[in-house]
Protein backbone atom coordinates (compact mmCIF):
# COMPACT_ATOMS: atom_id res chain seq x y z
CA UNK A 1 0.00 0.00 0.00
CA UNK A 2 2.53 2.55 0.81
CA UNK A 3 4.41 1.87 -2.58
CA UNK A 4 0.94 2.63 -4.21
CA UNK A 5 1.05 6.22 -2.23
CA UNK A 6 4.59 6.55 -3.45
CA UNK A 7 4.22 5.77 -6.28
CA UNK A 8 0.84 8.44 -6.80
CA UNK A 9 2.90 11.00 -5.09
CA UNK A 10 5.58 10.58 -7.82
CA UNK A 11 3.45 10.46 -10.66
CA UNK A 12 2.01 13.85 -9.85
CA UNK A 13 5.84 15.62 -9.19
CA UNK A 14 6.72 14.28 -12.70
CA UNK A 15 3.21 15.18 -14.82
CA UNK A 16 3.77 19.05 -13.28
CA UNK A 17 7.52 18.87 -14.02
CA UNK A 18 6.75 17.50 -17.67
CA UNK A 19 4.12 20.16 -18.26
CA UNK A 20 6.40 23.14 -16.56
CA UNK A 21 9.46 21.81 -19.15
CA UNK A 22 6.67 22.15 -22.21
CA UNK A 23 6.17 25.78 -20.87
CA UNK A 24 9.92 26.41 -20.72
CA UNK A 25 9.67 29.12 -23.67
CA UNK A 26 6.61 30.88 -21.63
CA UNK A 27 9.16 31.17 -18.71
CA UNK A 28 10.46 32.32 -16.72
CA UNK A 29 7.61 33.91 -14.76
CA UNK A 30 7.72 37.76 -13.02
CA UNK A 31 11.26 39.70 -12.25
CA UNK A 32 12.67 38.48 -9.32
CA UNK A 33 15.13 35.92 -11.24
CA UNK A 34 17.12 39.10 -13.25
CA UNK A 35 17.78 40.67 -10.01
CA UNK A 36 19.75 37.67 -8.65
CA UNK A 37 20.93 37.01 -12.15
CA UNK A 38 22.51 40.17 -11.65
CA UNK A 39 24.25 39.97 -8.66
CA UNK A 40 25.84 36.60 -9.75
CA UNK A 41 27.33 38.02 -12.82
CA UNK A 42 28.73 40.60 -10.45
CA UNK A 43 30.21 37.73 -8.51
CA UNK A 44 31.88 36.06 -11.51
CA UNK A 45 33.13 39.71 -12.52
CA UNK A 46 34.74 40.00 -9.13
CA UNK A 47 36.01 36.49 -8.92
CA UNK A 48 34.18 35.80 -5.78
CA UNK A 49 31.70 36.91 -2.82
CA UNK A 50 31.91 41.32 -3.16
CA UNK A 51 29.97 43.55 0.07
CA UNK A 52 29.84 45.92 -2.74
CA UNK A 53 27.38 45.73 -5.41
CA UNK A 54 28.74 47.68 -8.22
CA UNK A 55 27.03 46.47 -10.95
CA UNK A 56 23.74 48.28 -9.73
CA UNK A 57 23.23 52.00 -8.98
CA UNK A 58 26.42 51.98 -11.06
CA UNK A 59 28.80 53.82 -10.99
CA UNK A 60 28.80 54.55 -6.63
CA UNK A 61 27.01 51.19 -6.31
CA UNK A 62 25.78 49.98 -2.95
CA UNK A 63 26.29 47.24 -0.01
CA UNK A 64 25.61 43.49 -1.32
CA UNK A 65 23.11 42.80 1.72
CA UNK A 66 21.42 39.64 0.01
CA UNK A 67 22.27 36.27 1.19
CA UNK A 68 24.88 34.71 -1.63
CA UNK A 69 24.08 30.95 -1.32
CA UNK A 70 21.05 31.65 -4.02
CA UNK A 71 23.95 33.38 -6.39
CA UNK A 72 26.70 31.53 -5.81
CA UNK A 73 24.35 28.45 -7.16
CA UNK A 74 23.36 30.84 -10.31
CA UNK A 75 27.30 31.65 -10.79
CA UNK A 76 27.99 27.41 -10.87
CA UNK A 77 25.55 27.48 -14.01
CA UNK A 78 26.95 30.70 -15.31
CA UNK A 79 30.16 28.70 -15.95
CA UNK A 80 28.58 26.05 -17.41
CA UNK A 81 28.17 28.01 -20.61
CA UNK A 82 23.94 28.14 -20.57
CA UNK A 83 22.44 31.48 -21.37
CA UNK A 84 21.22 33.58 -19.23
CA UNK A 85 17.38 32.71 -20.13
CA UNK A 86 18.11 29.16 -20.51
CA UNK A 87 19.07 29.42 -16.77
CA UNK A 88 16.37 31.55 -15.71
CA UNK A 89 13.70 28.93 -16.87
CA UNK A 90 15.78 25.82 -15.42
CA UNK A 91 15.46 27.33 -12.34
CA UNK A 92 11.71 28.32 -12.61
CA UNK A 93 11.53 24.49 -13.87
CA UNK A 94 13.11 22.91 -11.26
CA UNK A 95 12.43 24.73 -7.94
CA UNK A 96 8.56 24.04 -7.46
CA UNK A 97 8.94 20.29 -7.88
CA UNK A 98 11.55 20.17 -6.13
CA UNK A 99 10.00 22.15 -3.07
CA UNK A 100 7.00 19.62 -3.89
CA UNK A 101 9.65 16.78 -3.41
CA UNK A 102 10.85 17.92 -0.01
CA UNK A 103 7.31 18.42 1.07
CA UNK A 104 6.74 14.97 0.02
CA UNK A 105 9.55 13.44 1.88
CA UNK A 106 9.30 14.83 4.77
CA UNK A 107 5.60 14.20 5.63
CA UNK A 108 6.17 10.68 4.71
CA UNK A 109 8.71 10.14 6.66
CA UNK A 110 6.95 11.76 10.04
CA UNK A 111 3.36 10.86 8.86
CA UNK A 112 2.72 7.94 6.52
CA UNK A 113 2.72 7.58 2.85
CA UNK A 114 -0.35 8.24 2.49
CA UNK A 115 -0.23 11.87 4.00
CA UNK A 116 2.91 12.03 1.91
CA UNK A 117 0.61 11.84 -0.98
CA UNK A 118 -2.24 14.16 -0.35
CA UNK A 119 0.22 16.66 0.46
CA UNK A 120 1.50 16.66 -2.97
CA UNK A 121 -2.42 16.54 -4.48
CA UNK A 122 -3.02 19.40 -2.31
CA UNK A 123 0.46 21.35 -3.25
CA UNK A 124 -0.05 21.16 -7.31
CA UNK A 125 -3.38 21.94 -7.27
CA UNK A 126 -3.04 25.60 -5.38
CA UNK A 127 -1.74 27.66 -8.74
CA UNK A 128 -0.84 30.39 -6.40
CA UNK A 129 1.56 27.71 -4.36
CA UNK A 130 3.15 27.07 -7.47
CA UNK A 131 3.45 30.40 -8.83
CA UNK A 132 4.60 32.32 -5.66
CA UNK A 133 7.05 29.49 -5.87
CA UNK A 134 8.40 29.82 -8.77
CA UNK A 135 8.25 33.31 -8.67
CA UNK A 136 10.99 34.05 -5.65
CA UNK A 137 13.44 31.47 -5.97
CA UNK A 138 15.59 32.15 -2.89
CA UNK A 139 12.71 32.44 -0.39
CA UNK A 140 11.45 29.18 -1.76
CA UNK A 141 14.98 27.44 -1.34
CA UNK A 142 15.11 28.92 2.35
CA UNK A 143 11.57 27.65 2.79
CA UNK A 144 13.44 24.34 1.81
CA UNK A 145 16.50 24.56 4.20
CA UNK A 146 13.72 25.23 7.02
CA UNK A 147 11.40 22.37 6.47
CA UNK A 148 14.65 20.15 6.53
CA UNK A 149 16.13 21.49 9.43
CA UNK A 150 13.18 20.27 11.39
CA UNK A 151 12.89 17.25 9.65
CA UNK A 152 16.54 16.32 11.14
CA UNK A 153 15.71 17.73 14.24
CA UNK A 154 12.50 15.28 14.70
CA UNK A 155 14.91 12.28 13.51
CA UNK A 156 17.80 13.10 15.82
CA UNK A 157 19.72 14.79 13.44
CA UNK A 158 20.89 17.87 15.36
CA UNK A 159 23.98 18.51 13.31
CA UNK A 160 22.01 18.15 10.35
CA UNK A 161 19.49 20.84 11.34
CA UNK A 162 21.76 23.08 12.18
CA UNK A 163 23.60 22.92 8.73
CA UNK A 164 20.03 23.37 7.00
CA UNK A 165 18.99 26.28 9.23
CA UNK A 166 22.23 27.82 9.24
CA UNK A 167 22.09 27.25 5.18
CA UNK A 168 18.63 29.22 5.37
CA UNK A 169 20.12 32.50 6.98
CA UNK A 170 22.96 32.25 3.39
CA UNK A 171 19.94 32.28 1.69
CA UNK A 172 17.15 34.62 2.47
CA UNK A 173 17.21 37.57 5.45
CA UNK A 174 14.00 36.80 7.06
CA UNK A 175 12.86 33.21 6.18
CA UNK A 176 15.12 31.38 8.93
CA UNK A 177 13.84 34.06 11.39
CA UNK A 178 10.40 32.48 10.47
CA UNK A 179 11.25 29.14 11.35
CA UNK A 180 13.51 30.22 14.37
CA UNK A 181 10.74 31.64 15.82
CA UNK A 182 8.34 28.80 14.94
CA UNK A 183 10.88 26.03 16.14
CA UNK A 184 10.78 28.15 19.56
CA UNK A 185 6.93 28.16 19.75
CA UNK A 186 7.18 24.07 18.83
CA UNK A 187 9.77 23.61 21.61
CA UNK A 188 7.33 25.39 23.97
CA UNK A 189 4.47 23.02 22.83
CA UNK A 190 6.35 19.52 22.88
CA UNK A 191 8.77 20.26 25.99
CA UNK A 192 10.99 16.91 25.60
CA UNK A 193 11.78 18.92 22.23
CA UNK A 194 12.73 22.23 23.65
CA UNK A 195 16.15 21.60 24.96
CA UNK A 196 17.27 20.38 21.25
CA UNK A 197 15.64 23.57 20.15
CA UNK A 198 17.61 25.40 22.36
CA UNK A 199 20.87 23.89 20.77
CA UNK A 200 19.98 23.87 16.87
CA UNK A 201 19.05 27.41 17.05
CA UNK A 202 21.89 28.70 19.53
CA UNK A 203 23.80 26.25 16.27
CA UNK A 204 22.60 28.20 13.62
CA UNK A 205 22.93 31.45 14.98
CA UNK A 206 26.53 30.38 15.19
CA UNK A 207 26.81 29.13 11.77
CA UNK A 208 25.46 32.44 10.19
CA UNK A 209 27.37 34.76 12.60
CA UNK A 210 29.98 36.46 10.21
CA UNK A 211 26.77 37.07 7.86
CA UNK A 212 25.11 38.58 10.50
CA UNK A 213 27.56 40.79 11.87
CA UNK A 214 28.22 41.71 8.06
CA UNK A 215 24.52 42.92 7.49
CA UNK A 216 24.65 44.37 11.44
CA UNK A 217 27.18 46.94 10.31
CA UNK A 218 25.38 47.69 7.68
CA UNK A 219 21.92 48.40 8.98
CA UNK A 220 22.26 52.11 7.96
CA UNK A 221 22.19 51.14 4.43
CA UNK A 222 18.91 49.61 5.30
CA UNK A 223 15.43 51.12 4.43
CA UNK A 224 12.39 48.96 5.86
CA UNK A 225 9.68 50.03 3.50
CA UNK A 226 6.40 48.11 3.27
CA UNK A 227 6.54 45.27 0.19
CA UNK A 228 3.34 46.43 -2.03
CA UNK A 229 2.92 43.09 -3.94
CA UNK A 230 -0.04 44.53 -5.41
CA UNK A 231 -0.67 40.33 -6.82
CA UNK A 232 -3.86 38.46 -6.98
CA UNK A 233 -4.69 36.81 -3.69
CA UNK A 234 -6.25 33.57 -4.11
CA UNK A 235 -7.62 31.48 -1.47
CA UNK A 236 -8.30 27.77 -2.36
CA UNK A 237 -10.97 26.41 -0.20
CA UNK A 238 -9.93 22.95 -0.01
CA UNK A 239 -7.57 24.54 2.80
CA UNK A 240 -10.64 24.45 5.02
CA UNK A 241 -9.38 20.56 5.55
CA UNK A 242 -6.76 22.30 7.89
CA UNK A 243 -8.97 22.51 10.56
CA UNK A 244 -9.14 18.97 10.83
CA UNK A 245 -5.62 18.77 10.30
CA UNK A 246 -5.41 21.34 13.55
CA UNK A 247 -7.47 18.99 15.66
CA UNK A 248 -5.46 15.90 14.72
CA UNK A 249 -2.31 17.79 15.78
CA UNK A 250 -3.26 18.67 19.37
CA UNK A 251 -4.65 15.39 19.89
CA UNK A 252 -1.55 13.77 18.77
CA UNK A 253 0.60 15.86 20.61
CA UNK A 254 3.62 15.17 17.65
CA UNK A 255 5.36 16.76 15.12
CA UNK A 256 2.26 17.45 13.33
CA UNK A 257 2.54 20.90 16.35
CA UNK A 258 4.93 22.19 14.74
CA UNK A 259 2.99 23.49 11.48
CA UNK A 260 0.75 24.39 13.73
CA UNK A 261 3.34 27.06 15.32
CA UNK A 262 4.62 27.26 11.93
CA UNK A 263 0.80 28.81 10.40
CA UNK A 264 0.88 30.90 13.64
CA UNK A 265 4.26 32.60 12.87
CA UNK A 266 3.46 32.93 9.12
CA UNK A 267 0.82 34.51 9.95
CA UNK A 268 1.72 37.16 12.46
CA UNK A 269 4.58 37.43 9.67
CA UNK A 270 2.33 38.42 6.64
CA UNK A 271 1.95 42.11 6.97
CA UNK A 272 5.73 41.81 5.30
CA UNK A 273 5.33 39.90 2.49
CA UNK A 274 1.48 39.19 2.07
CA UNK A 275 0.92 37.33 -1.01
CA UNK A 276 3.87 35.18 -0.34
CA UNK A 277 2.99 34.06 3.15
CA UNK A 278 -0.78 33.97 2.72
CA UNK A 279 -0.65 32.66 -0.76
CA UNK A 280 2.69 31.48 -1.67
CA UNK A 281 5.15 29.92 0.45
CA UNK A 282 3.46 30.86 3.58
CA UNK A 283 0.97 27.64 2.62
CA UNK A 284 2.97 24.93 3.37
CA UNK A 285 2.42 25.13 7.05
CA UNK A 286 -1.69 25.06 6.11
CA UNK A 287 -0.88 22.67 3.48
CA UNK A 288 0.32 19.80 5.85
CA UNK A 289 -2.41 20.26 8.35
CA UNK A 290 -4.78 19.78 5.50
CA UNK A 291 -3.13 16.70 4.25
CA UNK A 292 -3.30 15.49 7.76
CA UNK A 293 -6.69 16.30 8.57
CA UNK A 294 -7.59 14.78 4.91
CA UNK A 295 -5.75 11.62 5.86
CA UNK A 296 -8.11 11.15 9.49
CA UNK A 297 -11.17 11.74 6.73
CA UNK A 298 -9.71 9.32 4.65
CA UNK A 299 -9.87 6.96 7.83
CA UNK A 300 -12.86 7.25 8.66
CA UNK A 301 -15.00 7.85 5.30
CA UNK A 302 -12.96 4.41 3.34
CA UNK A 303 -14.75 2.18 6.25
CA UNK A 304 -18.11 3.39 5.59
CA UNK A 305 -19.67 1.40 2.20
CA UNK A 306 -20.50 2.46 -0.29
CA UNK A 307 -21.16 6.35 1.01
CA UNK A 308 -17.86 7.16 2.34
CA UNK A 309 -15.61 6.05 -1.10
CA UNK A 310 -18.60 8.84 -2.74
CA UNK A 311 -18.12 11.21 0.11
CA UNK A 312 -13.88 10.68 -0.73
CA UNK A 313 -14.12 10.82 -4.49
CA UNK A 314 -16.16 14.38 -3.72
CA UNK A 315 -13.15 15.60 -1.34
CA UNK A 316 -10.75 14.57 -3.89
CA UNK A 317 -12.28 16.40 -7.20
CA UNK A 318 -12.64 19.44 -4.80
CA UNK A 319 -9.41 19.15 -3.82
CA UNK A 320 -7.84 18.81 -7.43
CA UNK A 321 -10.13 21.69 -8.90
CA UNK A 322 -8.86 23.99 -6.28
CA UNK A 323 -12.07 25.84 -6.20
CA UNK A 324 -10.80 29.73 -4.70
CA UNK A 325 -11.72 33.43 -3.71
CA UNK A 326 -9.75 35.23 -6.05
CA UNK A 327 -9.22 39.04 -4.97
CA UNK A 328 -7.71 41.22 -7.65
CA UNK A 329 -6.50 44.45 -7.16
CA UNK A 330 -9.19 47.35 -6.53
CA UNK A 331 -11.75 44.94 -7.97
CA UNK A 332 -14.41 42.66 -5.91
CA UNK A 333 -13.82 39.32 -4.73
CA UNK A 334 -14.56 36.66 -7.36
CA UNK A 335 -15.21 32.75 -7.19
CA UNK A 336 -13.59 30.84 -9.59
CA UNK A 337 -14.73 27.48 -9.43
CA UNK A 338 -11.44 25.65 -11.25
CA UNK A 339 -8.38 27.20 -10.59
CA UNK A 340 -5.76 24.58 -10.38
CA UNK A 341 -2.19 24.71 -11.50
CA UNK A 342 -2.88 22.10 -14.39
CA UNK A 343 -5.26 23.46 -15.43
CA UNK A 344 -3.65 27.15 -15.45
CA UNK A 345 -0.35 25.48 -17.43
CA UNK A 346 -1.79 24.16 -20.32
CA UNK A 347 -4.73 26.63 -20.84
CA UNK A 348 -4.38 29.63 -23.37
CA UNK A 349 -6.46 31.94 -21.62
CA UNK A 350 -5.66 31.97 -17.61
CA UNK A 351 -8.97 32.36 -15.44
CA UNK A 352 -7.96 35.51 -13.99
CA UNK A 353 -5.36 38.11 -15.13
CA UNK A 354 -2.10 37.94 -12.94
CA UNK A 355 0.80 39.95 -13.38
CA UNK A 356 3.33 37.90 -11.80
CA UNK A 357 1.91 34.77 -14.35
CA UNK A 358 4.31 36.22 -17.54
CA UNK A 359 7.52 36.40 -19.00
CA UNK A 360 8.81 40.26 -19.15
CA UNK A 361 11.90 39.11 -21.46
CA UNK A 362 10.54 38.93 -24.62
CA UNK A 363 11.86 39.01 -28.33
CA UNK A 364 11.82 42.11 -28.94
CA UNK A 365 14.00 42.91 -25.84
CA UNK A 366 16.49 40.35 -27.32
CA UNK A 367 16.71 43.41 -30.24
CA UNK A 368 17.75 45.90 -27.81
CA UNK A 369 20.47 44.01 -25.75
CA UNK A 370 21.87 42.56 -29.14
CA UNK A 371 21.92 46.35 -29.99
CA UNK A 372 23.48 47.16 -26.11
CA UNK A 373 26.10 44.88 -26.58
CA UNK A 374 27.88 46.02 -30.38
CA UNK A 375 27.40 49.38 -29.28
CA UNK A 376 28.21 49.88 -25.76
CA UNK A 377 31.63 48.71 -23.82
CA UNK A 378 31.90 46.17 -20.98
CA UNK A 379 32.53 48.42 -18.85
CA UNK A 380 29.75 51.13 -19.81
CA UNK A 381 26.51 51.98 -17.99
CA UNK A 382 23.07 51.64 -18.88
CA UNK A 383 19.57 53.44 -18.36
CA UNK A 384 16.21 52.81 -18.93
CA UNK A 385 13.19 54.63 -18.33
CA UNK A 386 11.76 51.80 -16.71
CA UNK A 387 13.70 50.85 -13.85
CA UNK A 388 12.90 47.04 -13.32
CA UNK A 389 12.92 46.52 -16.96
CA UNK A 390 16.85 48.33 -16.61
CA UNK A 391 17.51 45.27 -14.66
CA UNK A 392 16.64 43.38 -17.38
CA UNK A 393 18.21 44.52 -20.48
CA UNK A 394 21.43 45.37 -18.12
CA UNK A 395 21.71 41.69 -16.88
CA UNK A 396 21.07 40.49 -20.41
CA UNK A 397 23.03 42.31 -22.10
CA UNK A 398 25.81 42.00 -19.20
CA UNK A 399 26.62 45.37 -18.22
CA UNK A 400 26.08 47.78 -15.38
CA UNK A 401 22.45 49.82 -14.34
CA UNK A 402 22.79 52.89 -12.98
CA UNK A 403 19.78 52.09 -10.98
CA UNK A 404 18.11 48.72 -9.56
CA UNK A 405 15.62 46.25 -7.94
CA UNK A 406 15.45 45.08 -4.25
CA UNK A 407 14.44 48.88 -2.94
CA UNK A 408 15.29 48.15 0.50
CA UNK A 409 18.43 48.85 0.18
CA UNK A 410 19.54 52.40 -1.11
CA UNK A 411 22.44 52.95 -2.88
CA UNK A 412 25.81 54.89 -1.08
CA UNK A 413 25.25 58.05 -2.55
CA UNK A 414 21.93 59.56 -4.38
CA UNK A 415 23.42 59.83 -7.82
CA UNK A 416 21.31 61.16 -11.40
CA UNK A 417 20.59 57.77 -12.74
CA UNK A 418 21.26 59.32 -16.56
CA UNK A 419 24.26 61.62 -15.79
CA UNK A 420 26.70 58.48 -15.81
CA UNK A 421 24.42 56.30 -18.00
CA UNK A 422 26.41 55.89 -21.64
CA UNK A 423 22.83 54.40 -23.11
CA UNK A 424 19.93 55.72 -22.48
CA UNK A 425 16.84 53.21 -23.36
CA UNK A 426 13.96 54.30 -23.60
CA UNK A 427 10.67 52.12 -24.23
CA UNK A 428 8.43 53.84 -26.14
CA UNK A 429 4.87 54.55 -24.77
CA UNK A 430 1.21 55.46 -26.02
CA UNK A 431 0.54 59.25 -25.90
CA UNK A 432 4.21 60.42 -24.48
CA UNK A 433 7.16 61.39 -26.86
CA UNK A 434 10.46 60.26 -24.67
CA UNK A 435 13.09 61.22 -24.08
CA UNK A 436 11.68 65.14 -23.60
CA UNK A 437 13.90 67.62 -25.58
CA UNK A 438 14.94 69.68 -22.27
CA UNK A 439 16.59 66.11 -21.05
CA UNK A 440 18.17 65.36 -24.09
CA UNK A 441 20.02 68.98 -24.10
CA UNK A 442 20.67 68.55 -20.41
CA UNK A 443 22.24 65.44 -20.96
CA UNK A 444 23.94 65.63 -24.14
CA UNK A 445 21.85 62.28 -25.30
CA UNK A 446 22.11 61.51 -29.23
CA UNK A 447 19.81 58.89 -31.14
CA UNK A 448 21.80 55.91 -31.68
CA UNK A 449 19.39 53.63 -32.77
CA UNK A 450 15.63 52.61 -32.59
CA UNK A 451 13.73 49.35 -32.21
CA UNK A 452 9.62 48.94 -32.81
CA UNK A 453 9.95 48.58 -28.82
CA UNK A 454 12.18 51.56 -27.66
CA UNK A 455 14.59 53.98 -28.66
CA UNK A 456 18.07 53.81 -27.64
CA UNK A 457 20.00 57.20 -27.20
CA UNK A 458 24.06 57.30 -26.61
CA UNK A 459 24.83 60.00 -23.79
CA UNK A 460 27.92 61.90 -25.52
CA UNK A 461 29.04 63.27 -21.82
CA UNK A 462 29.13 60.07 -19.98
CA UNK A 463 32.88 59.69 -19.08
CA UNK A 464 32.89 57.62 -15.74
CA UNK A 465 32.46 53.51 -16.21
CA UNK A 466 32.01 50.75 -13.64
CA UNK A 467 34.41 49.99 -11.44
CA UNK A 468 34.53 46.04 -10.95
CA UNK A 469 35.61 45.17 -7.18
CA UNK A 470 37.65 43.19 -5.65
CA UNK A 471 36.22 39.69 -4.58
CA UNK A 472 35.60 40.16 -0.38
CA UNK A 473 36.04 36.00 -0.17
CA UNK A 474 37.32 34.49 -3.45
CA UNK A 475 34.84 32.13 -5.15
CA UNK A 476 37.71 29.12 -4.55
CA UNK A 477 37.23 29.48 -0.96
CA UNK A 478 34.11 29.81 -1.30
CA UNK A 479 33.95 26.18 -3.34
CA UNK A 480 36.36 24.83 -0.75
CA UNK A 481 34.04 25.83 1.98
CA UNK A 482 30.71 24.41 -0.12
CA UNK A 483 33.14 20.92 -0.40
CA UNK A 484 32.97 20.85 3.32
CA UNK A 485 29.35 21.26 3.63
CA UNK A 486 28.08 19.14 1.65
CA UNK A 487 31.04 16.64 3.02
CA UNK A 488 29.39 16.87 6.82
CA UNK A 489 25.65 16.76 5.16
CA UNK A 490 26.58 13.37 3.64
CA UNK A 491 28.30 12.07 6.69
Amino acid sequence: MNNRWTFYAWLLIGVLLALLILRAPLLPNFLDIYYHLAVAQGFDKAGGFVTHAFWEYAPGGRPNLYPPLFHFLLLGLIKTGLPLITIARLVDIVIFPLFLTVIWFISRSLFGARVGFLSIVLGSSIYSFYLCSSNFAPFTLAFIFGLLSFWALERGRLRLAIMMLGMAFYTHVQVPWIFLAALLFYGFLVRPRLLPVFKLIGGAIFLALPFLLYLLAHVGSYHPQAVYERFTFEFALSLVLAGFGVRRACRDRGPALFFVALAVTLLIAAFSYPYRYMCGQGLVAIILLAALGWDDLWHVFSQRQPSGKWLLMGIFAGVVCAPSIVLLPKMQPQFIPVNASFQELVRAEPAVERSNAHCVYSRSMDEIVAIIRQKSGPNDILFSNWPFTATIIAVMADRANSEGMLQEIGPRQDEDVIRYAHYANWFKQEGAEYPERDLMERYHLKKSTETPMASIYENTAAQVQMNVAHATIPAGWVLFFGCILVALIIL
